[in-house]
């Protein structure tokens, strides 16, 4: 005998409410992180303070907040949408260099428990709802995701740079 299917909260919302947790998880990710990432981020690659840490995460933040604003009321295959998988898609990334650098400095990297619960499964099930409710095309998320591969890259890359005059 079948089970019946009961659909569950997440599953009842529209892709344009999915995106909404994309801010929220990033806004978790950062309470995660902040505390230990500066000291972390500086030990394995160049100088990163608290302060540059705050700088660079505010219009982060906004830009994240503004993409998922508008995306919340975009229509299929419509730019916001893009830009909401492109942004997911990076904190996807982000989140494989927090396992990576975790298993690979044998020591917790700060972000790598919102990363493992939050960005990893997220990523892929928002991509299947995009596809799946007809959002977007094949080819529209491969761009997105190519686009947030270059952001996600930039990002990382910036580990490296002096940041310890801020």
């Amino acid at each position: 005998m079948a089970k019946n299917y009961r659909p569950t909260f997440v599953s009842r919302l529209s892709v344009n409410q999915l995106c909404w947790f994309i801010f929220a998880f990033l806004v978790a990710h950062v309470i995660e992180e902040f505390p230990r990432f500066p000291e972390w981020a500086t030990r394995h690659f160049g100088t990163t303070t608290t302060g540059f840490y705050i700088l660079s995460h505010i219009p982060l933040l906004m830009g994240v907040f503004f993409i998922v604003y508008r995306s919340s009321r975009d229509q299929r295959h419509g730019i916001w949408i893009s830009f909401a998988v492109l942004v997911q898609w990076a904190l996807f990334i982000n989140g494989i260099f927090h396992v990576a650098t975790t298993l690979g400095f044998g020591e917790y990297s700060p972000g790598l428990v919102t990363a493992l619960v939050l960005y990893l499964p997220f990523t892929i099930y928002f991509l299947k709802r995009i596809l799946r409710d007809g959002y977007l095309s094949h080819t529209q998320v491969a761009s997105s995701c190519i686009g947030g591969t270059v952001l996600a890259v930039l990002i990382i890359s910036s580990l490296w740079l002096n940041m310890g005059f801020i």
